[in-house]
């Protein structure tokens, strides 16, 4: 289908579509910011989706009372995942989530008032193009100054070296904890934008498929900075339909792309700029060279130098 034949109202579900993957994706990013490694945050968001959903189809809650309440359910469930895993090999960790998601599953299979197989259904339409995009705006100022706060840099020193983290006096356990039941949290509040356009939650998109949907969006985004996590989710929601002028072939044409990718830049597209020892020494550099250019045009001397 070419690109001119496709309406805007197509194109506006689509980008409210990206806009909540890209939410999602964040949780992802934060909670993978202290070196967690988790396939859960599908279930996190379905959590969150079914929460809202029966908060405000059941009991008539306005919308901003489901996201918190979606967001609140994600952070009691990753503040127990993460507390259960944080000890464990990153490995095990990861399987754990994988197990978490499982069952996730499996319950919202099993329960009647759920919707079960069939999922949860009869939400009122609440979420639009500017509130996804806002909420998302949003996101990215807070968790950008997460990154920059003395939490984000102790998240960052557990991802890099638990044992020297430690040694300085962070308390791992802690920080890891606590990032992973924020990132779940944000996946979740996701969730209930999701559920309140799309009209429906399946338990099938808590399961393990979708949860390494997400992982591979904040990886191949970059996982080191936020705006990682927003391309990564953003970019490979849009990609496939802009690639429909190929229907037959678009889904090869996005896994060639996504291979590509992959091999010329396995760090993700946008990587943090370095500001530790190289990167300072070369802004220093830079600085003291334009101080001397700016003193020897002023008749001054160099430092050394006799008068």
């Amino acid at each position: 289908m070419p690109l001119a034949d496709i309406s805007l109202a197509y194109w506006n579900t689509v980008l409210i579509f990206a806009g909540y993957i890209a939410i999602i994706t964040l949780g992802q990013y934060v909670s993978m910011s202290s070196g967690s490694l988790s396939v859960a945050h599908a279930a996190m968001a379905g959590a969150g989706a079914y929460t809202g959903g029966l908060l405000t189809r059941d009991f008539g809650a306005p919308l901003p009372i489901a996201m918190l309440g979606g967001a609140l359910v994600g952070f009691v469930f990753g503040i127990v995942l993460g507390f259960l895993s944080v000890r464990l090999h990153l490995l095990v960790a990861g399987l754990m989530t994988l197990a978490y998601s499982e069952v996730m599953v499996v319950v919202a299979f099993s329960l009647d008032y759920l919707g079960g197989a069939n999922g949860l259904t009869g939400v009122p339409a609440l979420t639009s193009f500017w509130l996804v995009y806002l909420m998302l705006a949003v996101l990215v100022l807070a968790i950008w100054r997460y990154d920059t706060s003395r939490l984000g840099y102790a998240a960052r020193a557990c991802r890099d070296d638990p044992r020297a983290a430690a040694a300085m006096g962070i308390n791992v356990a802690w920080v890891k904890s606590l990032t992973f039941a924020l990132g779940a949290a944000v996946a979740a509040l996701g969730g209930v934008l999701r559920i309140h356009y799309t009209l429906v939650e399946t338990p099938d998109g808590l399961g393990f498929y979708q949860g390494m949907n997400f992982l591979i969006l904040a990886v191949f985004g970059g996982s080191y900075v936020v705006w990682g996590a927003v391309f990564g989710g953003f970019t490979l929601t849009v990609l496939p339909e802009i690639l429909r002028f190929s229907a037959a072939d678009r889904y090869i044409l996005y896994g060639a792309v996504l291979t590509v990718i992959i091999i010329v830049r396995p760090q993700g597209v946008i990587t943090r700029v370095p500001l530790g020892a190289d990167g300072g020494a070369r802004w220093a550099w830079r600085l003291r060279k334009r101080l001397m250019a700016r003193l020897v045009a002023g008749g001054a001397k160099r430092p050394g130098e006799e008068r």
